[in-house]
């Protein structure tokens, strides 16, 4: 890059930069970001991070953080997103002169190309938060005209408290970054537990997003003969995008409830493939499915609690199930795949066989005990960090 003796020979880029790892993105980097946005005619934020770094800890690596910042950002046209990655930089976590200049020149050469500015003087406003960034920030290098850093006091609220306590300072996380935080419950079992009922009893008392069983709303009016692999493969990409639409809801407020998962779609299809009349019967492809299924469940299961409930319940004849299925011997064979699914894939569990009140007591005094815990434990830990 070169250096520009007359900066009148160009139009000056006026950029402000805010970075960080964003482990998540809370309301102390957003005061630096509206700053910069109404002093600036550009602003970058730069999301940058080590492999396996803090964010990776609780499920934010590097490029999900970018995905969820640009998210945040979308239908912004002075803020644009870089994404800067100190491992591909061979940095190390030093603060070493070397290491500043390898990251500033990167960063530079990312606001060329997002700004569209090949050529010409950039005046750079850094926003920082560190009393120790401000030396480096403010050096001369090359291709910069003017480098300024802004230093801000830092405020209550930090990364680290967010990561540690997420639900104590859900409402200073930037939205996107509360997802992977989001604690989920499950409620499943075999039909006619009144699951549905109790899934939306407990979602309306905790005003939580809930999601419904999707493969029994898209099956309802299907034949026999109609039952193959691709409907139950369709059922499961349903409830998953069902489960993500929960967490993404503006009414995440850090839990969230789902009627079924998938290894009830797999428990039907178990049962269903030894029956003749239907088109799933002998279908290998769903044995395989099942297989992969429990193997991804045991390495990626994320739900914080499951509850089943036990076949005891009288069986209703609402018009949309296959009474013959009501037999208690029939509904014990389908729940005793379930819970083998869940077994093999060492899933831990909470079994519901009371009545529907005392089911739903159940589960609202374990969500309620989770809360007081949460909060206890931050209410502890937040004192012993200020002090």
């Amino acid at each position: 890059m070169a250096t520009f003796q007359n900066k009148s020979d160009f139009d000056i880029l006026d950029v402000g930069v805010v970075f960080g790892t964003f482990a998540p993105m809370h309301r102390g980097h957003l005061d630096l970001i509206m700053e910069a946005k109404k002093l600036h005619k550009h602003v970058a934020v730069v999301v940058c991070g080590y492999d396996n770094d803090r964010g990776e800890e609780v499920n934010l690596p590097l490029d999900l953080r970018v995905q969820y910042a640009r998210e945040l950002f979308e239908n912004d046209e002075i803020i644009h997103v870089l994404r800067i990655s100190d491992t591909e930089l061979g940095l190390d976590e030093s603060m070493s002169d070397s290491n500043w200049d390898i990251w500033v020149n990167a960063v530079m050469e990312g606001i060329r190309k997002s700004f569209k500015y090949p050529v010409g003087p950039v005046d750079v406003t850094w926003y920082v938060s560190e009393s120790e960034y401000v030396k480096q920030l403010n050096k001369e290098r090359l291709g910069v005209f003017a480098s300024t850093a802004v230093l801000h006091v830092r405020t209550d609220i930090s990364g680290t408290l967010c990561r540690e306590h997420p639900h104590s300072y859900w409402r200073n996380i930037a939205k996107p970054f509360r997802r992977p935080f989001t604690k989920k419950i499950l409620i499943t079992g075999t039909a006619s537990e009144v699951k549905s009922a109790l899934v939306k009893d407990i979602a309306t008392y905790f005003v939580m997003p809930y999601t419904v069983e999707r493969g029994r709303d898209s099956c309802r009016f299907m034949t026999d003969d109609q039952f193959d692999s691709k409907v139950f493969i369709h059922n499961i990409y349903e409830q998953n995008l069902a489960i993500n639409d929960a967490i993404s809801s503006p009414g995440n407020n850090g839990y969230i409830i789902s009627d079924t998962d998938n290894f009830v779609t797999l428990m039907y299809a178990m049962h269903y493939m030894q029956r003749k009349d239907f088109a799933l019967h002998d279908d290998p492809d769903i044995i395989y499915l099942i297989r992969d299924m429990i193997k991804r469940y045991k390495e990626e299961n994320t739900w914080d609690y499951i509850f089943v409930t036990t076949p005891h319940l009288p069986f209703v004849d609402d018009g949309t199930r296959w009474m013959p299925d009501g037999d208690i011997n029939i509904r014990q064979s389908f729940f005793d795949t379930l819970i083998s699914f869940y077994e093999q894939s060492k899933a831990e569990f909470i079994p519901l066989n009371g009545s529907y009140y005392e089911n739903f007591i159940t589960v609202k005094e374990r969500i309620e005990k989770d809360m007081e815990e949460s909060s206890l434990m931050s209410k502890n830990n937040i004192q012993n960090i200020r002090r």
